[in-house]
């Protein structure tokens, strides 16, 4: 069985490594979407304009839409990107402006991690009191760092613009969220603490999740309430990186690759199982004439492809799981994802499993019907024929 089993784990590890790539391109898609969108929908305002309490109503009364919130955002390298400061030395940062109610409810329905409103709760903040905000990972251990060489004599954490200036301290950290969804440094401070920096401008885009948003019925609502803004659906821009031609192509390869390898794998496995079938129908005869009945006879006779499978199964988990870590990395799959972010290529329960049970089934099928064929015959003409052979 060492032969036929090192066939069919071949053939298994090309099906399973084909699915896995295939998944890995349609998850980074997925990702990338989210990366370029933040919701299932966001609307930008034209130039100048800002989002109104009256207009953010009319958003969330769009059919399909489950939870809508304004916010504003601003890139570390644009003209309104803020300066994190503090012992001495200050770090550009991006800043997000967000209502705390509506946008943790938004956040989730993102594939995001959650959102901590209560760290930047306005209860028990002083008036005139640090604004407790939220930053990255990597503004955390910059300011960690500076405090640590300023060696007690840091000063206060403030937040600054070319004009004003306000204490902030940091309640936490967050690595992903849908105002900022394409990353960067950046810091996330509360609607309630606005006032205080007055030299941001109001609302300016509007993120939108929902299972069943009617997309052109927004559209139209964000035409009436926004004129002139830009409208950008999750799904639509899903839809056109799947539509590629190089992502059809890969796919139909990686396709054609898998059926080919379990087509191989269904042929090692029935080879295997009928070039043991003489030997095979004379145990079973055997056994018959000792007594045993004819569907124990077939059970114990089925157990025979147990080693081959379990051979195989072994050293297709551990060849998949040698793929994804040595050939997986070199892929650069994020070609087809419309987004540098890296793309992990993972085997999942689920793609080892399923084409070793499909190798299973069958291999038991085919001793079952070979096995009842057996059975079908005369026991004393059997032996007879076993005796004269």
């Amino acid at each position: 069985s060492v032969l036929p089993a090192l066939v069919v784990m071949l053939g298994l590890t090309l099906t399973v490594f084909s699915a896995m790539v295939l998944a890995s391109i349609s998850a980074g898609q997925q990702a990338g979407a989210w990366a370029r969108v933040g919701a299932d929908v966001s609307i930008s305002a034209a130039p100048a304009s800002t989002v109104t309490a009256a207009d953010l109503s009319a958003i969330r009364r769009a059919p399909g839409v489950r939870h809508a919130t304004a916010v504003y955002a601003a890139r570390s390298n644009g003209l309104l990107g803020a300066s994190l400061t503090g012992a001495g030395s200050g770090q550009p940062v991006g800043i997000a402006v967000v209502d705390l109610r509506s946008y943790a409810a938004l956040s989730g329905d993102t594939p995001w991690p959650g959102f901590p409103a209560a760290a930047l709760a306005r209860a028990g903040t002083r008036p005139g009191a640090a604004v407790p905000i939220l930053v990255t990972p990597g503004i955390a251990a910059m300011v960690a760092q500076a405090r640590n060489g300023a060696r007690g004599s840091a000063g206060a954490l403030r937040l600054e613009d070319y004009s004003q200036s306000v204490p902030v301290r940091i309640a936490g950290t967050i690595t992903q969220t849908p105002a900022m969804p394409g990353g960067g440094e950046y810091v996330v401070v509360p609607r309630w603490a606005a006032p205080r920096l007055s030299y941001l401008p109001a609302p300016s885009t509007v993120l939108v999740t929902g299972a069943a948003i009617n997309a052109r019925a927004l559209r139209a609502v964000a035409s009436r309430v926004l004129p002139g803004s830009q409208v950008t659906v999750r799904r639509q821009v899903l839809s056109a990186l799947a539509a590629t031609p190089a992502l059809r192509l890969s796919q139909g390869l990686y396709l054609g690759g898998a059926a080919a390898a379990a087509g191989l794998t269904a042929l090692a496995v029935l080879f295997s199982l009928a070039t043991s079938a003489r030997s095979r129908s004379a145990m079973l005869t055997r056994l018959a004439a000792l007594g045993m009945a004819r569907s124990q006879a077939l059970l114990v006779g089925i157990t025979e492809a147990v080693p081959m499978l379990c051979a195989a199964a072994a050293g297709t988990v551990v060849s998949v799981w040698l793929l994804a870590e040595v050939i997986g990395p070199v892929l650069g799959l994020n070609a087809f994802t419309g987004s540098s972010l890296p793309v992990a290529v993972r085997p999942t329960w689920l793609q080892l499993v399923a084409p070793l049970a499909g190798a299973a089934v069958l291999a038991v099928t085919f001793l079952a019907i070979d096995g009842a064929r057996s059975g079908r015959r005369p026991l004393a003409p059997a032996l007879r024929q076993e005796e004269a052979g």
